[in-house]
């Protein structure tokens, strides 16, 4: 009985040996609820690993902040937060990312660069606030985004706020999906 139950033991270990060889590797993240499921630490290395293209077209996309990476309140937050935030309108023949609200609008507009990440030195698209705010979006003015590409179509964000100081904090994580 013993030598019955170990050889179905071993043909179901060759069985499923063969079945992950037979089925694709996992890539990563594709879409932004694939990045919603991460948490920080998942995150920084995620972007870490992601890339600034050589060639940046302008773009529009579907936004959602990650405010507790990996926890099923970032999630619900992330998605409620859709109906105040849908993500961001990005210009790069002028140098201009704007914010997309409901309705159409385009606001808090930022200057597009590429630059050091303050959180590894490599490249990064920077969308950068400061000086680029009316009365109204004043309060903008304390914060940049810095974000990389980690799939075709995904990027991968995080708000850093300035501090009086001079330094700055990060802040919130947040996605963006390319909309085609």
């Amino acid at each position: 009985m013993g030598l019955i139950v170990a050889a179905l033991l071993r043909l179901f270990l060759m069985l499923l040996v063969s079945l992950c060889l037979l089925l694709p590797a996992q890539e990563g993240p594709s879409h932004l609820r694939d990045l919603a499921k991460l948490n920080d630490c998942q995150l920084a290395e995620l972007f870490a690993r992601g890339t600034v293209p050589e060639c940046l077209a302008s773009m529009k996309t579907r936004g959602r902040v990650f405010t507790k990476p990996g926890c099923l309140s970032s999630r619900l937050l992330g998605v409620s937060l859709w109906p105040l935030w849908h993500g961001k309108q990005i210009d790069m023949e002028c140098g201009v990312m704007r914010n997309r609200l409901p309705g159409g609008l385009e606001v808090v507009p930022a200057a597009v660069e590429i630059r050091p990440s303050l959180a590894d030195g490599d490249p990064a698209v920077i969308f950068d606030y400061k000086g680029m705010q009316k009365k109204a979006t004043q309060f903008a003015e304390v914060a940049f985004d810095e974000v990389r590409q980690v799939h075709d179509g995904l990027w991968l964000g995080r708000m850093w706020l300035r501090q009086k100081d001079g330094t700055a904090e990060p802040s919130a994580w947040f996605g963006l999906q390319e909309v085609r």
